[in-house]
């Protein structure tokens, strides 16, 4: 399974780590776009993409990464990306894969809804599996990609958080309470910065996946209000055609925002990870010391505050080893989170990947049962089963 950077990430994963939340709303041609971005990363960035070869200039959120995990570009076209439990991939198996990111591919070449299902029709989306993107245009159209399954907006307004709408039956709960939340504000809402801002501030997520930061796109003027770490007394205005004069930059948001306690405090808590630590050992002493230390860290009993573990956080440290081709590093890692979440098909997805890599595939294979066990719908683990044994 890959990071979560890729919507299909960050990564059955608890549900409560999703809780990011997104609308839109166009009353007399007037359009915004409302999005809170939940998670555990402290230092999330706002960089301007300048277009090249006719491609689209584009202002995009996210994190040090460099993933997009939002963003708006010249013609207009917003989209913001949600994690999501499993959902197989039916239709589109069979049509080619794109070698890149479709959500960038979307923003830098499509300016209308019709194209951005036109973009998305063209290729096996199975990497979606877990993940949805909505995507809104300067008329106000709109649509939630699920996958398999288009939302298209109907009427003035639409909502998207982190369950499968296509799965609701007419007249069902959702179960949500950010969605139910937002869709009794959303009929009698004016268009307005500061409605939207309130509506973001009522859905806002605090404790260990905070909203780190809340945007609201005006498609037609090409703007983006940001605010930072769930503080909405203040925002900073972007606009789009001014930024792309001064060419490709990088701006952190902690940077331009007043300093908050609340986020001062959980920066500091996000340092002191057990991933933190290890990453740290490894990249100064190497892997033996870090095992050895981590060995030392378990036996006491303070370890878990003062270096919590974090699944997501020890996943994406493995792929980063896995990435610069660091082999023994990255399967220490999942073999690790494997040993502190042992009922997580994740981890043993992973750890079932970087035994493939290392070419140890009776692990490979040992591993990718064991998650395909815990979740019989991880399709992509089925699919790495499938190609180890054929070998």
């Amino acid at each position: 399974m890959k990071k979560t950077i890729i919507f299909v990430i960050f990564v059955i994963i608890s549900a409560s780590a999703f809780t990011c939340s997104m609308f839109t709303k166009t009353i007399g041609g007037k359009t915004l776009v409302g999005n809170n971005e939940d998670w555990k990363d402290p230092e999330p960035v706002v960089w301007f993409q300048p277009g090249e070869d006719s491609r689209y200039d584009c202002m995009y959120v996210g994190f040090d990464d460099f993933f997009p995990q939002g963003g708006i570009n010249e013609a207009g076209l917003c989209f913001d990306g949600f994690a999501t439990a499993p959902n197989p991939i039916k239709k589109s198996l069979k049509k080619p894969v794109y070698e890149g990111w479709l959500n960038t591919l979307v923003m830098e070449t499509c300016s209308r809804i019709d194209e951005v299902i036109a973009v998305f029709d063209k290729y096996n989306l199975q990497s979606f599996e877990m993940a949805m993107l909505m995507f809104v245009d300067s008329t106000g159209d709109a649509v939630i990609i699920e996958g398999d399954e288009y939302i298209r907006k109907q009427g003035d307004f639409q909502i998207v958080t982190n369950f499968y709408q296509s799965l609701v039956k007419d007249g069902e709960d959702t179960g949500c309470v950010r969605y139910n939340n937002l869709l009794a504000q959303l009929p009698e809402m004016e268009v307005t910065v500061d409605n939207f801002a309130l509506a973001l501030a009522s859905v806002h997520s605090e404790g260990k996946y905070p909203t780190q930061y809340s945007n609201i796109f005006d498609p037609n003027k090409l703007e983006m209000y940001l605010y930072h770490f769930h503080d909405y007394t203040n925002f900073v205005t972007f606009d789009l055609r001014s930024e792309m004069e001064k060419g490709f930059h990088v701006i952190e948001m902690s940077e331009i925002f007043p300093e908050l306690y609340a986020y001062e405090a959980f920066k500091k808590s996000q340092s002191g990870t057990m991933a933190k630590e290890l990453e740290r050992i490894i990249n100064s002493e190497g892997l033996k010391a870090a095992l050895e230390k981590y060995s030392e860290l378990k036996e006491n009993k303070k370890t878990e505050y003062k270096y919590p573990i974090d699944e997501f956080d020890m996943n994406d440290l493995g792929y980063m080893y896995l990435s610069e081709g660091k082999i023994d590093e990255a399967i220490a890692i999942f073999k690790l989170n494997v040993q502190n979440f042992p009922e997580s098909w994740n981890c043993y997805d992973s750890l079932g990947e970087a035994y493939m890599n290392a070419g140890k595939d009776e692990l490979a294979i040992k591993n990718y049962e064991r998650s395909i066990e815990l979740n019989p719908q991880n399709e992509a683990g089925t699919e790495m089963l499938k190609k180890i044994k054929n070998k």
